[in-house]
This record gives C-alpha cells, sequence and structure tokens, in this order.
C-alpha cells in the first residue's frame, strides 16, 4: 500500500482553490464588517505553507449570497463555512445546509468542510445525513400509520402492549443506528430481544413479518434502511429535505460522503467570547486537519487515483486546448462530413479523446504510485459479491441516468418486458440488442425489425463464478442477468430515437401487445462476445445417432 506521507501529498497537492464562507468572518479589505484576525491566519498559512489560495466572504444574507454563487463556487476545490450562518432563524443551520448543496451541485467542490462552535459534531453529521437523505418522507403521516399498524396488531393478538409501547421500543432501539452502521445487526438483534421480553417469541415472530411488510410498502430498499431513517428522522422530523436525491454515507464519525463531495466537520478552538478552548482546531491546523480526516476515509485508494486522473486531466486538457494532440483540423472537419447524426460523430471524437487521455494518463501518472496504491496486502479481505457486481457494472455497463433523455436505439441496450415473453416461474424478463451497429444506424435496412436475446435475473454469486465462462450482465451492485441462446426480433417502427424515461409500445411475434421499459446500454466488446455466442449456437449442425442417456 502507498505510504501516508504519500497519501497526505496527493490530497494536499488536489487542494489549490477555496474559498471561506461565515457570517462572523471577513476579508481584510472588509474590516469593519467583522473578525479579520481568524481568517487572515487561516489564510495565511494555506498560502504560505500550503500553496493554496483562499479567499473569504461575509455572510449576511442567502438573497445576498445567492447571485453570487457561480463566481464563488467556480473551478473551486475545497468550500469551507460555518454551521449556524443564521443564528436568528429556528432552524440555525437551514441555509448552511443549502450552501453545501449548491456546492455539491456545482461538481467542482471536492471537498467541504463545516468550520464551526457548535458543541456536538454528531448532531451536525446526523443534521447532514437526514437532510441528503434519499428517503424523503413524511415522518408524522408514517409514524401515525405504523402506530395504527401496531395497534392492530396487538388487538387481533389481545397483547397488552399497545401500538405506541411497541413504536417507542423501535425509537429507541435504533439510537445511534446512523453513526455506527457497522452495527446494524447487532441493534437489530437488540430490538428483537426487547421485544421478547414484552410478548412470547412467536408473537415477535410475527410482528417482525409485519414491520418487514411495512418497510416494503413504505418504498425502503431493507429493514437496515428503514431503521437508519427513523434513527435520523426522531430527532429531525420537523426539519426538511434538500432539492435532490443524493448518495449519501458516513465515511468516518466525522466525515460524510455525498456524491463525489467529501464533506469533513472541524470544531474552532475559539467560543462565542472569543475564549481558545485547548484541544480543538485553530485557524492555522485548518489545511492540515482537512487532509487528515480525508486520508483517513474507506476505498482510499479509489479516491487517491481519482485525484492521480484529475490532475492529469487538467494537465493534459490544458495542452490539447492548444492543438489537441496535434491532430488536424482539416482531417477532423473532413470526417465529420460522414456522420449524418450529430451523436454518432460525437461518439467518435469521445473515442479520440479517450485514447489521447489513455495515453496521457500512461505517461504522467507514476507507475509506482499505481503499484503501490492497489498492491494487494496480506491481510486484504475477499470482497463481498455487491462489490465484485459494481466493479463488473462499472466497467460494461452504463445506466440510462447518465445518457441523454433522447436516445438511439442501438447494440447493447437492455430494456425489460412489462410482460414476459417466456412465461416461467420467474416473473421479470430482460432483453438485449444483438443487431449489429451499423444496422441500427440505418433501421430502414432491416425493415425496423431489430434483433434480441432474452434472459432473467441470475444468482449473483453463480454469475460471478462462471461470467467469463457462460453469458451474463450487471446491471447494478445487487442484479445480473443471464442470457439464453435464443434470439427473436421486434418491429420497431419511427423509434431511432426515443425517450428513455416513456416505455417502447411495441407487439411482439406472439401478437400481444408489450412495453420496453429501458435500463440502459452495455458496452460494443461485452455485447459482440453475445451475438458471437447466439448466432454460433444458431448455425450448429444437428445430428442423430443411437446413444447411451446422459444418466447412464
Amino acid at each position: 500500500m502507498i505510504s501516508n506521507d504519500r497519501i497526505r501529498e496527493i490530497i494536499s497537492s488536489s487542494i489549490i482553490n477555496a474559498i471561506c464562507i461565515d457570517d462572523e468572518f471577513c476579508a481584510p479589505y472588509e474590516a469593519e464588517n467583522g473578525n479579520i484576525e481568524i481568517p487572515k491566519s487561516m489564510c495565511a498559512n494555506f498560502r504560505d505553507s500550503h500553496g493554496c489560495n483562499l479567499d473569504v466572504y461575509h455572510y449576511t444574507t442567502k438573497e445576498n449570497l445567492e447571485p453570487i454563487i457561480p463566481v464563488l463556487f467556480g473551478n473551486r476545490d475545497l468550500l469551507i463555512v460555518d454551521w449556524e450562518l443564521s443564528p436568528d432563524d429556528t432552524v440555525k443551520y437551514r441555509d448552511t445546509l443549502r450552501i453545501i448543496e449548491r456546492g455539491i451541485a456545482s461538481r467542482s467542490l471536492r471537498y467541504v468542510v463545516i468550520y464551526t462552535q457548535s458543541p456536538s459534531i454528531e448532531d451536525i453529521v446526523k443534521a447532514i445525513l437526514h437532510y441528503f437523505s434519499e428517503y424523503r418522507k413524511d415522518f408524522r403521516s408514517i409514524e401515525k400509520n405504523i402506530v395504527e399498524r401496531f395497534d392492530e396488531f396487538s388487538e387481533s393478538n389481545s397483547l397488552d402492549n399497545d401500538g405506541d409501547e411497541i413504536w417507542e421500543i423501535l425509537k429507541k432501539g435504533v439510537s445511534g443506528l446512523s453513526l455506527n452502521p457497522e452495527k446494524g445487526k447487532e441493534i437489530k438483534a437488540s430490538i428483537n430481544q426487547q421485544l421478547n421480553t414484552k410478548m412470547n417469541s412467536g408473537m415477535t415472530v410475527q410482528l417482525c413479518r409485519l414491520i418487514n411488510n411495512i418497510v416494503k410498502e413504505e418504498g425502503f430498499k431493507s429493514t437496515i434502511d428503514a431503521m437508519n431513517w427513523l434513527d435520523l428522522n426522531v430527532p429531525n422530523s420537523d426539519t426538511f429535505y434538500s432539492c435532490n436525491a443524493y448518495e449519501a454515507s458516513l465515511l468516518t464519525p466525522y466525515s460524510i460522503h455525498i456524491d463525489n463531495t467529501i464533506v469533513v466537520v472541524l470544531q474552532k478552538n475559539t467560543n462565542p467570547d472569543g475564549c481558545v478552548i485547548p484541544n480543538l482546531v485553530a485557524p492555522e491546523d485548518v489545511f492540515d486537519k482537512i487532509v487528515d480526516s480525508v486520508s483517513n476515509v474507506k476505498n482510499i485508494r479509489t479516491f487517491i487515483f481519482s485525484i492521480l486522473l484529475k490532475n492529469v486531466m487538467n494537465d493534459e486538457i490544458a495542452q490539447w486546448g492548444k492543438s489537441l494532440g496535434n491532430i488536424s483540423e482539416r482531417a477532423l472537419v473532413y470526417h465529420a462530413k460522414s456522420y449524418d447524426d450529430t451523436d454518432e460523430f460525437i461518439q467518435y471524437f469521445s473515442n479520440c479523446t479517450t485514447g489521447l487521455l489513455k495515453s496521457s494518463m500512461l505517461s504522467s501518472i507514476g507507475k509506482e504510485d499505481i503499484h503501490e496504491l492497489f498492491k494487494i496486502d496480506v491481510e486484504e479481505e475477499k470482497p463481498l459479491c455487491q462489490d465484485l457486481c459494481n466493479l463488473n457494472c462499472f466497467l460494461t455497463f452504463t445506466d440510462k441516468r447518465k445518457l441523454e433523455d433522447m436516445h438511439t436505439l442501438q447494440t447493447g441496450d437492455i430494456f425489460i418486458l412489462s410482460n414476459p415473453y417466456h412465461p416461467g416461474d420467474r416473473t421479470e424478463e430482460y432483453i438485449i440488442c444483438i443487431t449489429q451497429s451499423c444496422d441500427c444506424k440505418r433501421p430502414q435496412k432491416i425493415y425496423h425489425n431489430y434483433v434480441f436475446l432474452h434472459g432473467h435475473e441470475a444468482n449473483l454469486k453463480k454469475a460471478l463464478t462462471s461470467t467469463e465462462k457462460e453469458w451474463y450482465s450487471f446491471i447494478s451492485s445487487e442484479k445480473a442477468i443471464e442470457w439464453t441462446h435464443r434470439f427473436f426480433t421486434i418491429h420497431i417502427e419511427s423509434q431511432k430515437r426515443f425517450d428513455i424515461n416513456r416505455p417502447i409500445r411495441v407487439v411482439l411475434n406472439n401478437g400481444k401487445n408489450n412495453e420496453l421499459t429501458f435500463l440502459g446500454n452495455q458496452k460494443i466488446e461485452y455485447t459482440q462476445r453475445l451475438i458471437n455466442y447466439a448466432f454460433s449456437h444458431a448455425q450448429r449442425m444437428g445430428i442423430d445417432l443411437p446413444h447411451y442417456p446422459e444418466n447412464g
């Protein structure tokens, strides 16, 4: 594994431009508006010790800040923001959360640091996890529904415990789960034990079944997800959520990963009266504490590699701006004329730049760094099925959420059928387009008859064991599709381009109406393997000769 000193060096090099937003701090030229000594000390340390430019913005109101956010956040690597920007509001950190969200949405910010006088980091972390939660649900209405369901359960089973009592056990039982996700099973077992003391084990089993049903009805992925949501909502049930859905997860007790941004909470070493508090973070130590915090995150190897890659892209793209790798403009313009569709030329151009980036990466990123970064240690744990499945998905599949809304039907497009074409014991059926790319581009040549393979959801462990021998597609961290060799055609008229968010209505060969819901696209090299498999099977020569049965 790469050394800690090298990790710190790489992280430090990724922070070049920063902005600090605080209602008490001000820039030197705004000395009459607030505290200048703390930001002065911080700016000097950032510049002189770390080669980072830090600007300071004196916060007054969200309305004053909003028009200049694009300027403040443009080309920034780091945002430092106070937690309670609006001390007179009921929710003092409301504006802070909205500013953080704008920073994450800017996509350039890699790090956000909350630099605060608030005494409780735990409360801050929970408030952030709650605000960015993917489960934006009305706590009060869900609580009312659950208590009523528990009341009905108690009454029908002649229990002494009413719905409120059971609900209180659950609320108290999940306490701390959001900040200790690794204890999910332990907390779940503890809740079961508490329920067993209130009722016999048979009733507890029935109650758990009811809870599992409620979890599914409310749209949670799992019971642990629901428990985590409950823990976040018990103290924050009257607060608010972000405007958009984000993937938020705890990295350390004081850091959170939100989409592609790391949020770290640091405590100021001064109280509101200006008195110094020992063992907390002084202004001149902020930069080092950021680096320390980030260097301890999970998946540090991939994170460090992404920094190295970003540095290469920044340097190389700047060079491309001069000459684009010495590619002739005349040649590009000439070749562009051979493409009728703009999207097709964009794809070709993307392939050109990918090749340039690849060569730049190989020549610019230190091979020693990459080797040390991904060298397997003896104590390395075997990855989970979901981890390998997710990696395969990353390598082979592009989810529709990463594509434009209007999409050209092409080789490797994967759909799910609303009504299975080959009914069996598995309810869901998937299909993948194996029509060659040249025919997809000109569907009139094939009379709009596209060729598909069909498949069903596979067992993950089996798929990962046989993925190089059999025929699978990985479309998420939890789902793989096993394909058959049987192919069929679907007539899709005037669907060269379609809205990926709307199902395509078709009539299959069985004469029944159906709908194709688009999931995403599998890369051509992996789809070509399926094509070879399907058509080689179709071309086999069958024979009929006397033989012993396979079972002996």
